[in-house]
């Protein structure tokens, strides 16, 4: 019986040192064909733009065309989904974004997919801060006296949308400092600047990189950026943790992801061909004109960013009330 056993081990542990030889084999070749890059938001936007730098460089290095797809739809969420029933071979990734993986699973009710369970972290590609802005002429002219006011009479704060990663920063903000604030949701970050600047909100909340032209030009004020470090692009404006909110670290963030079963190797391929594209200047110089920081990860290290994030997100949501149907 003994013999049984040690034979049935022994043919266990020669199928998995094949597995394994067999995997390795397949991320040194990797890629040999066209590689689909899934965008779940239109194209000209923040994520639009990284992916298209990402996939322009990755593909010199691969040698293989990286194609940007626009799957647009339900904030993000069909194009979501066509990666979480890809195939596991590394043809088909997503550029997911805070919203995918931390926010709408705080939001949305019934995700037609496991956020964590049906995906394979790859790597961070880049994070983008947070900023809360007033008019340029606003009577706040810091954090300080926006909150004072808020206590004295009810302000608007408007974002891109509802349910957004915007919407939660705003709502977090607003149950942290006890000020009242009525959220105004548009449908994108153009009309809730039009609207700031035409003194029909108080408040923006927004990634940076749509109001950064404006603060430049003067038109609008930043009072903070919920980044743990100040932004290059705005190095005099104080982060929310100088400001007193502890532990307010929440970014917008962009990282690739493959379909649930990526075999290790692979995604260890890709995540490190990712870092190596990521720290060429050129390309931290072209995200940067663009508003965003290059950053890569390791899967794991993004894996831990998503859990940390999306509980974050889900408390949020949780204590405003916050619940969406996709």
């Amino acid at each position: 019986m003994k013999s049984i056993f040690k034979g049935f081990a022994g043919a266990l542990a020669l199928c998995a040192l094949f597995t394994f030889g067999a995997d390795t084999a397949r991320a040194n070749g990797y890629p040999t064909k066209p590689v689909s890059l899934i965008v779940a938001y239109p194209p000209g936007g923040t994520t639009d733009t990284l992916a298209r730098i990402l996939a322009s460089r990755l593909s010199t290095k691969w040698k293989q065309p990286v194609i940007v797809e626009n799957r647009v739809g339900a904030g993000g969420i069909i194009g979501t989904e066509a990666v979480a029933k890809a195939a596991p071979n590394g043809y088909t990734l997503l550029l997911g974004v805070a919203a995918t993986h931390a926010v709408n699973p705080a939001v949305f009710k019934n995700l037609p997919y496991d956020y964590i369970g049906d995906f394979t972290p790859i790597s961070m590609a880049g994070v983008v801060p947070g900023v809360i802005a007033v008019k340029a002429d606003s009577p706040a002219t810091s954090l300080a006296e926006l909150v004072r006011l808020g206590k004295r009479t009810s302000l608007n704060y408007g974002t891109p949308s509802v349910g957004s990663m915007s919407h939660l920063v705003g709502e977090l903000f607003r149950q942290l400092s006890g000020i009242k604030m009525e959220h105004i949701p548009y449908k994108g970050s153009a009309p809730a600047l039009t609207d700031l600047l035409g003194g029909h909100i108080q408040v923006l909340v927004d990634n940076l990189p749509p109001s950064l032209p404006y603060i430049r030009e003067g038109k609008i004020r930043a009072l903070a950026v919920t980044s743990p470090q100040r932004s290059p692009e705005l190095p005099d404006v104080p982060t929310m943790i100088e400001l007193g909110y502890s532990d307010f670290d929440l970014q917008g963030w962009f990282a690739v992801f493959g379909p649930k079963n990526l075999p290790k190797e692979l995604a260890s391929k890709i995540s490190a061909d990712i870092a190596e594209v990521l720290i060429d200047p050129a390309v931290k110089g072209q995200l940067a004109s663009a508003g965003i920081s290059s950053q890569s990860s390791t899967p794991s290290e993004l894996a831990d960013r998503i859990r940390r994030d999306s509980a974050r997100m889900i408390d949020v949501a949780k204590h405003a009330g916050i619940s969406l149907t996709p």
